[in-house]
């Protein structure tokens, strides 16, 4: 699992976490923030990459197992659940954090 944390790394590449993905891989951010979610898609489309966004946990699992995605980009609080679930329950495809406060497990 990757977890990546602008306080800590200042600037945050998630293009490095993901260039393992190759060209027109499936994607799917599963962020309630209106205006982040579609930022990191926005960029991830830029660089070639199939990305279906959502708002709710909910969804997310719906679209992971309706279309098998390469890569799941998930936020930890969102209205209907928390991410860690999700990564306690799914063990492909590999997912990465991104959530804008301190991620702690507990």
């Amino acid at each position: 699992m990757a977890i990546l944390d602008p306080l800590e790394s200042g600037r945050a590449s998630l293009g490095r976490h993901v260039r393992g993905c190759g060209m027109g891989q499936s994607i799917v951010v599963v962020k309630d923030e209106p205006t982040l979610r579609p930022f990191v898609a926005r960029n991830l489309k830029a660089r070639g990459q199939s990305v279906k966004q959502v708002w709710t946990v909910t969804e997310g699992i719906t679209i992971l197992l309706e279309h098998s995605p390469d890569l799941m980009i998930h936020d930890i609080n969102l209205h209907d659940g928390r991410g860690w679930d999700v990564l306690r329950k799914l063990s492909k495809p590999p997912i990465i954090i991104i959530s804008t406060s301190r991620v702690s497990e507990s």
